[in-house]
């Protein structure tokens, strides 16, 4: 009473009570003493008598927690048999976070022998998954009589061993989204961030948690466990650049629509991996075989057969996975369309497309992935044949996304370019709903107005459509066109058409069709050279077009200057096996020179695209005739006057 602050009287008036029996005047006086020297472990010894005594179980609980930290500088075996107790009484209390915590507090005490660490981290797991394996017995135990009672009532006749097996499946699911054993290992991981047997939890985690997107029906779960999973596969790689586990991992994530993981990073994981596992890593070899193939730095493109053996390593590292991977197929694609090699651009987005359609079978999200692989095939497609295809992948990228700028424009392009003009003006028009000032739709409204001989508001739109956008050669193009159509000063006055064309060149220098206006307008000009150059540039870029070529080749053969004639169509041949009115001209040239068998091929090669042209067939049957084949010219020949008589025959000479 003299003396409130006298901590060995309030531990003596304590003691006392405890042995008379008096638990609550025993506590206070301990407490009071606690509040005096909170940092000695004498009146929590005491408080833990009294709540043992009063089997009071948080209360010990709190004691114990107290006395750990407290005995750990002094007697390593107290501190042990007293965390011991504590971790016990935590579960009994059903606070199992807070009991692995403490297992991980302890095992990660550098003052314990190395062999006491790991038999608390061993007790981790071992703990966590007995109790994981206890509550799944009792619920399968209770859902099979549920089961059980319900087919009694129903008289499925379903055997016991059936419905345990079903129910037993059904809660391998179940218990996958208990978090108990989750929160164990990440405890071991805290505790034991840089060995094995902290990335072995890790690991743990981060598969159990893979297992949990399988079956996962919301997709906003699904998109919050990914991100944890992303998160602690960046947290395992970080500790351990090296762990292949990890980095495969992180490279298979890029499949997914929220991944984390950069283009950059995907070859910087694969570097370590590469470093780390071998050379011939499957992943690694997948993602740095594609970098090899980027077409960037002219000095080091490329042979194509070197492009073959890394596509080849490519494709048959992709296949032999052992899981279903997008990423490579769609990297692989775009360097193969960076290439040129359309074709097999084609059949790495296929193969992409299979490898989503498996990954999305198992819980993942690749709708990102689809889209891009989609929209590039769509981008190839129509180079080669492949017109259905390209209409069906284009619908597709509207259906995940039916905002996706790039798909409208790209159906709107196809319907134009297959000429269902007014399909193609449905979709376009979709585009400035979604994107008002989208200048390419405008442009390409204006072009359709065109097509359809409305050449006023062809003019309005594709004019609004170069005032927004001054980058587009194609906009430019059109307009000088629409220009060009219209006639009189706009066609006359170099400020109107000339200079769309003259503009267009400047984003596209090799835009034949702006070269073959130019030389047009020249001619009309009187600057034939000018116009001769000009048409010439034309051809060369774009050997199909008939009347610039047809035009050309009149001008040298007006001029005297056959040889630039000869040497024009030659050229255009030989870069372009379409370039039907340049072989028409040289089989005529072939057949003058007195080369009937190479006549005879051009007239055979003209005559697929001209059919019905009475004078090609004359000519091929000229040529047979030269050569002695009378019965081939007799036919030709007769062929060439069959056309000539119908009423459209549409022969020339």
């Amino acid at each position: 009473k003299e003396d409130k602050a006298c901590f060995e009287a309030w531990m003596f008036a304590g003691f006392a009570s405890a042995r008379a029996g008096e638990t609550d005047q025993a506590e206070q006086a301990y407490l009071k003493a606690v509040a005096i020297k909170p940092d000695t472990d004498q009146p929590w010894k005491g408080l833990l008598e009294v709540h043992t005594k009063t089997q009071n179980k948080e209360k010990m609980a709190e004691d114990l927690l107290q006395l750990c930290p407290l005995s750990l500088s002094k007697s390593i075996p107290k501190y042990i048999e007293y965390a011991t107790k504590l971790v016990d009484m935590l579960f009994e209390l059903d606070r199992y976070e807070q009991a692995y915590t403490v297992l991980a507090d302890v095992a990660s005490q550098s003052s314990l022998e190395g062999e006491k660490r790991m038999e608390f981290a061993e007790k981790i797991f071992n703990k966590a998954t007995e109790r994981e394996r206890v509550m799944l017995e009792g619920l399968v135990k209770k859902s099979v009589e549920q089961e059980q009672k319900r087919a009694l009532k129903e008289k499925t006749n379903e055997s016991i061993d059936a419905i345990t097996s079903r129910v037993k499946a059904a809660m391998d699911i179940q218990i996958l989204s208990h978090s108990e054993v989750d929160f164990a290992c990440r405890e071991v991981w805290r505790a034991f961030p840089s060995s094995q047997v902290g990335i072995k939890s890790i690991a743990q985690v981060i598969k159990r948690n893979q297992s949990r997107i399988a079956s996962c029906k919301d997709e906003s779960e699904k998109a919050s466990i990914r991100k944890l999973i992303q998160n602690d596969l960046r947290s395992l790689v970080e500790t351990h650049p090296n762990n292949r586990f990890g980095l495969e991992q992180l490279l298979l994530s890029l499949d997914s629509d929220d991944t984390t993981v950069t283009d950059d990073e995907a070859v910087q994981f694969a570097t370590q991996l590469s470093k780390a596992d071998n050379p011939t890593n499957i992943y690694s070899v997948c993602i740095l075989a594609t970098t090899s193939l980027k077409n960037e730095n002219k000095e080091l493109q490329l042979t194509a057969e070197e492009q073959n053996k890394i596509i080849q390593r490519i494709e048959a590292g992709a296949t032999a996975l052992s899981q279903p991977w997008v990423y490579p197929w769609f990297i692989l694609a775009q360097r193969l369309r960076a290439n040129g090699l359309l074709k097999r651009t084609s059949d790495a987005c296929k193969s992409g497309l299979n490898a989503a359609t498996l990954r999305e079978k198992a819980g993942e999200s690749c709708k990102r992935m689809r889209i891009n692989l989609n929209l590039l095939f769509a981008e190839v497609g129509p180079l080669i044949g492949a017109v259905a295809e390209t209409e069906k992948a284009l619908k597709t990228v509207l259906e995940l996304e039916e905002d996706n700028i790039i798909a409208l424009r790209g159906l709107a392009k196809y319907y134009l370019e297959s000429n269902q003009l007014e399909s193609s003006r449905s979709v376009a028009e979709q585009i400035p709903e979604k994107a008002p000032a989208d200048a390419w739709a405008i442009g390409h409204l204006g072009w359709i107005s065109f097509l359809q001989q409305d050449l006023d508001t062809a003019k309005e739109k594709l004019e609004a459509s170069a005032a927004s956008d001054a980058t587009s050669a194609e906009i430019y193009l059109r307009l000088g066109i629409v220009y060009w159509e219209l006639g009189g000063q706009y066609r006359t006055d170099k400020g109107f058409a000339a200079t769309q064309f003259l503009r267009a060149l400047k984003i596209e220098p090799t835009c034949g069709s702006a070269f073959a206006y130019l030389g047009y307008f020249y001619l009309q000009e009187g600057s034939r050279d000018r116009a001769k150059k000009c048409l010439a540039k034309a051809i060369s870029a774009n050997p199909n077009d008939e009347k610039a070529g047809s035009l050309l080749f009149q001008l040298y053969a007006e001029d005297h200057e056959r040889h630039l004639g000869s040497s024009m169509i030659r050229e255009a041949v030989s870069k372009e096996s379409q370039a039907f009115w340049a072989w028409r001209r040289l089989a005529a040239e072939q057949q003058s020179l007195g080369d009937v068998g190479e006549a005879i091929v051009s007239y055979q090669h003209s005559l697929r695209h001209y059919p019905d042209n009475a004078g090609l067939w004359a000519g091929l049957g000229e040529s047979y005739r030269r050569q002695g084949q009378l019965v081939a010219a007799h036919k030709c020949l007769s062929r060439a006057l069959e056309l000539l008589s119908l009423p459209s025959s549409s022969s020339s000479s």
